[in-house]
C-alpha cells in the first residue's frame, strides 16, 4: 500500500504546484490587466515571422546579422518599417527596440530602482570583471560609482591642464607606424596605446604593450587576453540564459592572465598603504584609490577591472573608426589638418575643445559608429513607455517586470528629423549647425549610468586626433572594403580595422 500512496502523493503535490503556477499567472495577468486600462497603454507594433517557429527564426536571423557585421544595419530597416518603437520574442523573455527619444529618457533616465543592467550583465561579466560599476544595480551600484567617478574627474582634470602626460604614449605609438607609405592596419596600434595608457592611470604604470622586443612581451600578452576576454563576455552577453556555453578553456585562461596582472597592482597598492603616512597622500592610481576603502583584494580587483576594461575597449574603436572615415573622406583629412597645423599657442583641454572641425569630426564619428551601439534595460519592476502603442506608436507601452528595454543608438542617431536627409553619410560639417538633445545624441549613454570616463575620453581622442594630424600630411584608405562591418563584442568594432597608408610631413 506504500508505494500507491507515496506515488499519489507525489502526483498531488504536483497537481498543487501546477495550479499554483497557473493561478499565479492569472493574477500576473490581471494586476497587467488593471495597470494596461489605468495607464491607457496599447500593444506596441511585434516583429513577427512564422510563428510555427516559437521565435527560433527571429534568433536564426539575428545571428545570421551577427555574423554577417550588418545588425545594427538590419534594426534601422525595422524601425523605418515598424516604427520607432517595436516588441520582439527572440526567446522566452520579450524585447521592446526603441529609438523615441521619450521612451529612451524613460527606460535610461528613469529612475534606478525601476531599471537596470544586473541581471543582464553579471553572470555574463562575472568571470572576467567580477560585480563592479558597470554590471550592478542598486546599492551596489552607487557604492561603486562613487569612488570612481571621483577618481576619473581627478585624472580628467589633471590631463587637462596638462596634455604632454600623453606624449610618451603617443611617440611610442607612432614608432609602430611605417614611414615608407606601407599599409598599416591603426586598430591594433591603437590598440597597444591604451593598453599603456589606461592601465598607467588605473594600475599605476603602463603595461607596456607599446614596447618593442622582450619588454612589451608581457603588455602584449595582457593587452590580448583582456581583448579575447572582452570578446567572450560580449558572446556570454547575447546569451544571458545561457553564458555556461560561453565558458572554454581558453576564456578561462585570458581571464586568469588578466587577473594575475591587477592583482599584481592590488597587492602593491595594498603593501603602500601599510605606511599611514601614504594613506593621507592623494591616490596615484585607482587600485590605491580603491585600497584605501575597501580591504578585499578580490573587491579592489573587481572595481578596478570594471572601469580598466571599458577603458581598454571604447578608446580604441573610437580611434579606429575616425581614421577610418577620413581615410575614406581625404577632403576632410585636409580640412583637419589645416585645422590642426594652424593652431598656435599652448594646448590644454580648453583649447583642445575649441578646435571645431576636430570636434565636429569626433562627434560625426560617434555618431555613425559608436562603440555602444545598442544598450539596454531590464525592467525591474512593471514600468510604462510614453509611446509606441497603437496603430499610430502614439499611444504609451505597458513594459512588464521582466522585460528588456533596447535602445539601437546606432539607428538612434541616424534619425533624418535631427541629423538630416543624408544622416546615414559622414559629414563633419553638419556639426555647425545641428545641436541634437541628450535623448537624440548618447555615444557615452546617458542619464544615471552615463559613461563615468566620458570627458577623459573625449580628451584623449582629440589629443591623439591632433598630435596624428600634425605628423600625417596624407592618411590614404587601403582597405578594399569601402563600407563599414561591425564586430561585435561588448562594444562595436570595426571588424577591418582602419588600413591605411600614411604619409608623414
Amino acid at each position: 500500500m506504500g508505494a500507491p500512496i507515496a506515488s499519489f502523493s507525489v502526483v498531488l503535490w504536483l497537481a498543487i504546484i501546477v495550479a499554483w503556477k497557473r493561478a499565479q499567472r492569472l493574477w500576473i495577468a490581471r494586476e497587467n490587466e488593471l495597470k494596461i486600462t489605468e495607464n491607457h497603454c496599447q500593444p506596441v507594433k511585434t516583429l513577427y515571422r512564422n510563428p510555427l517557429y516559437l521565435g527560433l527564426d527571429v534568433v536564426n536571423e539575428m545571428f545570421q546579422t551577427y555574423y554577417s557585421g550588418t545588425r545594427n544595419r538590419q534594426l534601422q530597416k525595422q524601425f523605418q518599417d515598424l516604427g520607432e518603437t517595436f516588441r520582439m520574442q527572440p526567446s522566452g523573455t520579450a524585447r521592446i527596440f526603441t529609438i523615441d527619444p521619450m521612451n529612451v529618457k524613460v527606460a535610461f533616465g528613469g529612475q534606478s530602482d525601476g531599471w537596470g543592467v544586473e541581471p543582464l550583465r553579471l553572470e555574463a561579466f562575472r568571470p572576467l570583471m567580477g560585480a563592479g560599476v558597470l554590471v550592478t544595480d542598486g546599492a551596489r551600484w552607487t557604492h561603486a560609482r562613487g569612488p570612481s567617478q571621483s577618481y576619473i574627474d581627478h585624472v580628467y582634470r589633471f590631463h587637462k591642464e596638462d596634455l604632454s602626460t600623453f606624449d610618451d604614449h603617443i611617440e611610442l605609438l607612432l614608432r609602430l607606424i611605417p614611414t615608407d607609405g606601407s599599409t598599416v592596419d591603426l586598430q591594433p596600434i591603437f590598440n597597444r596605446y591604451m593598453a599603456d595608457s589606461g592601465t598607467a592611470h588605473i594600475l599605476g604604470k603602463p603595461i607596456g604593450a607599446l614596447q618593442s622586443g622582450p619588454a612589451g612581451d608581457e603588455g602584449m600578452r595582457f593587452m590580448k587576453a583582456a581583448l579575447h576576454g572582452i570578446d567572450m563576455i560580449g558572446k556570454r552577453d547575447e546569451l544571458p540564459q545561457w553564458t555556461q556555453l560561453v565558458l572554454n578553456h581558453g576564456f578561462q585562461k585570458s581571464c586568469s592572465i588578466v587577473h594575475e596582472v591587477v592583482d599584481r597592482s592590488v597587492k602593491q597598492a595594498v603593501e603602500y598603504l601599510r605606511d599611514p603616512a601614504n594613506s593621507k597622500q592623494e591616490s596615484a592610481n585607482l587600485a590605491t584609490e580603491w585600497a584605501k576603502l575597501v580591504h578585499d583584494p578580490l573587491e579592489i580587483r573587481n572595481q578596478v577591472l570594471n572601469v580598466l576594461i571599458a577603458n581598454l575597449d571604447t578608446i580604441p574603436i573610437t580611434l579606429t573608426n575616425v581614421f577610418f572615415h577620413l581615410a575614406r573622406n581625404p577632403k576632410c583629412y585636409e580640412k583637419l589638418r589645416r585645422e590642426v597645423m594652424e593652431y598656435k599657442g599652448n594646448l590644454n583641454g580648453d583649447s583642445l575643445r575649441s578646435l571645431h572641425y576636430l570636434q565636429s569630426v569626433i562627434n560625426e564619428t560617434m555618431r555613425l559608429n559608436t562603440a555602444g551601439s545598442f544598450n539596454g534595460r531590464i525592467a525591474l519592476k512593471d514600468n510604462v513607455l510614453p509611446r509606441g502603442g497603437g496603430p499610430d506608436g502614439t499611444a504609451p507601452v505597458f513594459v512588464p517586470q521582466g522585460d528588456i528595454v533596447i535602445c539601437s543608438v546606432y539607428a538612434l542617431q541616424r534619425r533624418p528629423e535631427v541629423f538630416g536627409d543624408d544622416a546615414d553619410s559622414f559629414n563633419p560639417e553638419r556639426w555647425d549647425h545641428i545641436k541634437p538633445k541628450t535623448w537624440e545624441y548618447m555615444p557615452f549613454s546617458a542619464g544615471p549610468r552615463v559613461c563615468p570616463g566620458q570627458k577623459l575620453a573625449r580628451i584623449q581622442v582629440a589629443y591623439v586626433l591632433f598630435s596624428l594630424g600634425r605628423r600625417f600630411k596624407v592618411v590614404e584608405n587601403r582597405d578594399p572594403v569601402l563600407e563599414y562591418v561591425e564586430e561585435y563584442r561588448v562594444a562595436t568594432a570595426s571588424r577591418n580595422g582602419a588600413k591605411v597608408a600614411v604619409h608623414w610631413g
